[in-house]
């Protein structure tokens, strides 16, 4: 073969390394899990803030929920205290945290923690155990 037909050769070869691509996909994942709408249940004891006699109440618990992909946010109401939360969905719940406020004075922000199975929570917000339904 000549030179120029090697040469030739060769750099066909590198264009097409060029051409190559990798398939990837920049869709987000989406979690197995849906933790959107409406949440309701009993808190067995109410979230306990980082302050001097900063105490919630066991009662009733509202949560309401919006999903985006992995994203979820919403807000939580409970005796004497309620909150924002901004928090990530797993395979098999969410984490993330709530910007609670106890007796509409004192807004902190602490750790939120769920897991699902099937219609029912298990969400915990602080040191809150919380029991909720989701529904319909």
């Amino acid at each position: 073969m000549s030179p120029a037909i090697v040469a030739e050769i060769g750099i066909l070869v590198l264009m097409s390394f060029g051409c190559a691509t990798v398939a990837t996909s920049n869709a987000p994942t989406q979690p197995s899990v849906s933790m959107a709408g409406e949440w309701t249940g009993v808190a067995t004891v109410g979230p306990t803030l980082p302050c001097h006699e900063c105490f919630g109440r066991a009662g009733q618990v509202r949560l309401v929920l919006e999903q985006n992909g992995e994203a979820v946010t919403g807000t939580l109401i409970g005796p004497n205290y309620r909150g924002t939360i901004n928090a990530k969905a797993t395979e098999k719940g969410m984490h993330g945290s709530c910007m609670c406020t106890l007796r509409g004075v004192v807004s902190y922000s602490v750790p939120v923690e769920a897991s699902i199975a099937g219609s029912d929570m298990a969400f915990s917000v602080s040191n809150a155990a919380m029991t909720l339904r989701r529904t319909p």
